[in-house]
């Protein structure tokens, strides 16, 4: 019921051309109204039994086009979505065909509908080819029926399509790019110009998607600047800043190319590896724990950094399982001494203590 009433909403990181619930959405109402409106068109008087049979096979056809994109939703492929739509005008041209006049009949403004989806979720190209896929298959059926092919109709026909296919897709590449905008400033952090907290979950949750599809594993590291309050009583908050600054730059460019990097708020930083267990994220948070020691090492305050470490073990654990973990490592590593990364024992209350140089302590 959530999807027939849009309810639910666009899941991060897409816009409106790439989310193909969204674009499920719009193709299972659009069908369901055509094939509503198909089968009202039954009950219309002198419609003749050749007729009938033509617009409830075409209602027909609409009905299942709308039950697959509500049920299997956003599973669909994407080239699903552009059979579907040159279906769209083959089973307008068709509605046509079961009417006297060709030019006259109501049916040709489904070819709108077929423009309108095409330039919403599609480049110009594809949505060119669409559109003038339509217009042919109007074309083709007047001619088909040996009706008299009105110069006029087609030139008016192919106007209105290519206006409004043109107006849509430029609103949609407006919207985007506001939307883009200001997505972008909502999800980055304006001291250090990297991702924040709240892109921070909203990558989390993609990332263990993503690991229960794959089956893949899923490590995060959490890092905190150790005494970091030191900087700012000693040196000012505008000095503050640029330490958080050279600490982002020096975190991100520790981290591998598919890792991502976030500041958490304060002092406190993070890093999502994906497809990574425990070993190799422990490398690349020694490398970040190295790196940190190495850009301040001649700060007029000394600036180290902790890290604790935690790997999803088994599918059941959650954002906050996962990160609860990590903290729990993160508080051992402050509390035997900072400058140090501590990884997560999932069979102890505790965490497996490594030292700096990353040698297990006993």
């Amino acid at each position: 019921m959530d999807r027939l009433l849009w309810r639910e909403g666009i899941r991060y990181p897409t816009l409106i051309s790439g989310d193909r619930a969204l674009m499920a959405r719009v193709y299972g109402t659009l069908y369901l109204v055509g094939g509503l409106i198909m089968t009202v068109s039954l009950l219309l008087p002198d419609n003749g039994v050749d007729r009938d049979a033509r617009i409830g096979g075409i209602a027909v056809a609409c009905l299942l086009f709308a039950t697959v994109f509500f049920t299997v939703y956003s599973r669909l492929p994407n080239w699903f979505f552009q059979a579907a739509t040159l279906a769209g005008s083959v089973l307008t041209a068709l509605a046509i065909d079961a009417t006297a006049s060709h030019a006259g009949s109501g049916y040709i403004v489904f070819y709108v509908w077929v423009v309108l989806v095409a330039f919403l979720f599609y480049d110009f190209r594809v949505a060119a080819f669409q559109g003038l896929f339509a217009v042919s298959t109007y074309v083709v059926v007047v001619i088909a029926d040996h009706a008299q092919l009105g110069a006029d109709y087609v030139m008016a026909l192919t106007a209105v399509l290519g206006l409004t296919g043109t107006g849509v897709g430029l609103l949609r590449y407006r919207l985007e790019g506001l939307a883009a905008s200001l997505a972008a400033q909502a999800n980055t952090d304006p001291v250090t110009s990297i991702a924040n907290r709240r892109s921070f979950e909203s990558h989390f949750d993609e990332e263990l998607r993503s690991a229960d599809d794959e089956g893949s594993r899923l490590s995060v590291v959490i890092c905190d600047l150790d005494r970091f309050k030191l900087v700012n009583d000693e040196l000012g908050h505008e000095e503050g800043d640029k330490a958080l600054r050279l600490a982002a730059e020096t975190i991100a460019s520790s981290v591998r190319s598919i890792d991502i990097v976030f500041r958490l708020g304060g002092e406190e930083f993070a890093v999502l590896l994906p497809n990574t267990g425990s070993s190799e994220a422990y490398t690349v948070a020694e490398r970040i724990r190295g790196g940190i020691q190495d850009a301040f090492a001649s700060y007029p305050v000394p600036v180290t950094v902790s890290c604790g470490l935690a790997t999803r073990v088994h599918r059941t654990m959650n954002r906050k399982a996962l990160l609860r973990a990590a903290d729990s490592a993160l508080y051992h590593a402050k509390r035997d001494g900072r400058n140090r990364t501590m990884t997560h024992d999932p069979e102890f209350e505790g965490s497996e203590r490594r030292s700096e140089a990353g040698e297990v302590v006993e």
